[in-house]
């Protein structure tokens, strides 16, 4: 087959995967908080929801992926070695 003849094709078995992704806006309404205006405080107004639904530990002034890894990995080595690995660290 010719690449005239093949790239037609390929493209109509490609556009109803390609459709299937307009008419969604990639926003999700939830993460909004609209009990304050925009004009007033955009970060709240975007992040607001998402805020409440995802609250940040008291212990922490950040907590993303790495640090609920590690915190997993914590729990993981107390769980098989009866003690956290500061601990262990401590006693040598």
């Amino acid at each position: 087959m010719k690449m005239k003849q093949i790239f037609p094709a390929l493209l109509m078995m490609a556009s109803p995967a390609l459709g299937m992704a307009q008419g969604q806006s990639g926003l999700v309404m939830t993460d909004l908080d609209k009990s304050v205006r925009p004009a007033d405080d955009f970060y709240q107004f975007a992040t607001g929801g998402w805020q409440k639904r995802n609250p940040l530990p008291a212990a922490y002034s950040r907590f993303g992926s790495f640090d609920q890894l590690g915190e997993e990995k914590q729990q993981t080595h107390q769980q098989y070695f009866g003690r956290t690995a500061e601990e262990e660290v401590q006693t040598r």
